[in-house]
């Protein structure tokens, strides 16, 4: 009788683990019929807005999601994807990477010679797109970026020693590779120009400006090494530049009609690059 009754209860329990079972089996598989079905109504919805606009690589990246929410490819969605590219291809229409704003922007910063942030939204644009096409494109700007970033700091290094001759191939870099830095151009054409008055060690180079008492610039005003025939005159803005050889000290004379001659004593050593001469008018006689 007891073995019988204990039969019994064995059976029972085998039978209670056994619906305990099937019923958690029950539960898991609804839950996720339920949550993939949320997961591919999500990137359903936003692949039909993607179409509608025709941004056929937001669409792709849609799409991949939405099929693997069903775990099925979609025959009919992927056509539609192939039609949206190539009405792309056939009218030109503008694409994903045009209107992207992690590209746009790192654009913007590559342009403006922020390369530390434009190659962070390089690396953004990247990771985001998945044609292969476009990530050889974005590993083409990171690796300009990262030269013009190294070549700016080698450059500046030798700048601010006065090094300009070896911080002149350096500056090229970058305007090379961005003409729209125009920090580099600056300190490149700073750079000619030094390298340029201190290869030639015998010359002088001496720049400056002529105005009357006003300061109106005056125009054809002669200016000349005193003692020798070495000279040039003002232009329209009252500007001259004036090559001179190498020498501790030496005057220039400064004449114009109607107006006193004036002489101007140069020191080699001194800033001899924004002189400002302004020139008196001779008083009128009356008769």
């Amino acid at each position: 009788m007891h073995k019988k009754a204990d039969e019994t209860s064995i059976r029972f329990a085998k039978m209670k683990a056994i619906i305990k079972t099937v019923f958690f089996i029950f539960l898991i598989s609804c839950s996720t019929t339920i949550f993939g079905q949320q997961d591919a109504d999500f990137y359903k919805q936003r692949l039909e807005e993607c179409l509608s606009k025709n941004d056929c690589d937001r669409a792709q990246i849609m799409y991949n999601g939405y099929k693997d929410a069903i775990d099925k490819a979609d025959v009919n969605i992927e056509a539609r994807i192939k039609a949206c590219r190539d009405t792309q291809l056939t009218h030109g229409t503008t694409s994903f990477e045009d209107s992207n704003p992690y590209l746009q922007k790192a654009k913007e910063l590559f342009k403006s010679g922020d390369y530390e942030e434009a190659i962070k939204n390089f690396n953004l644009y990247k990771a985001y797109v998945q044609n292969s096409e476009q990530k050889q494109n974005a590993d083409t700007w990171i690796n300009n970026a990262k030269e013009c970033q190294i070549a700016i700091q080698t450059a500046n290094r030798f700048y601010y020693n006065g090094n300009y001759k070896d911080a002149m191939p350096e500056y090229y870099k970058v305007v090379r590779l961005n003409p729209d830095d125009l920090y580099a151009k600056k300190r490149y054409d700073y750079c000619d120009i030094e390298v340029a008055t201190k290869t030639n060690s015998g010359v002088l180079i001496i720049k400056g400006t002529i105005v009357d008492k006003t300061g109106e610039p005056l125009i054809g005003v002669s200016i000349v090494i005193k003692g020798s025939t070495i000279g040039t005159i003002s232009d329209i803005d009252g500007n001259f530049s004036l090559a001179c050889p190498k020498q501790e000290a030496f005057t220039l004379t400064v004449q114009y009609v109607g107006y006193k001659t004036k002489n101007i004593p140069v020191n080699m050593y001194a800033n001899n690059n924004s002189l400002k001469i302004i020139l008196e008018e001779k008083k009128k006689l009356l008769f």
